[in-house]
């Protein structure tokens, strides 16, 4: 619950559409996995139907958007926003036709390096390294849900 238990969702393939017959044969799963993450860590997203899984990149900024938690590139306050760990990460991939989604694990001391933790990544959880990420020519980076308080116990 909110009070940062850790709570176990089970497996996330449990939450996956399957697409085919293959072992790894799963809808794309980047914002799956951050709900799933956010669950596991005790704070997971609660919605209007009472569950926590919001599949899509775009349904998850809108999630933010309604709680009036989100930052986007376009904020006059984009420059000087510094994203904490576990707040929501979008990617906005050819002017929103697609969309990937992350979380934060750190930003460097100068601020200029973003550590990210994100699901789907060669059909893995991966952790990356993004310089320039404030430049949305350079990392497509659409915008940030803040998750004040939250608290990275997954990874």
């Amino acid at each position: 619950g909110q009070d940062g238990r850790v709570t176990d969702p089970g497996p996330i393939v449990e939450f996956l559409d399957k697409t085919g017959d293959g072992p790894h044969d799963y809808e794309a799963w980047c914002s799956e996995f951050v709900c799933w993450a956010y669950k596991a860590s005790g704070y997971p997203l609660e919605t209007s139907s009472g569950g926590w899984m919001i599949g899509g990149s775009s349904s998850l900024r809108a999630w933010f958007e309604a709680r009036d938690r989100w930052v986007s590139h376009t904020s006059a306050d984009w420059n000087t926003f510094v994203p904490a760990t576990g707040d929501y990460i979008r990617y906005d991939y050819n002017n929103g036709a697609g969309g990937h989604s992350a979380i934060v694990r750190d930003v460097s001391a100068d601020e200029d390096t973003l550590y990210t933790v994100e699901g789907n990544c060669g059909n893995k959880v991966r952790t990356y390294a993004k310089t320039q990420w404030r430049d949305f020519s350079v990392r497509e980076i659409d915008g940030f849900g803040r998750m004040s308080g939250f608290v990275a116990t997954v990874w």
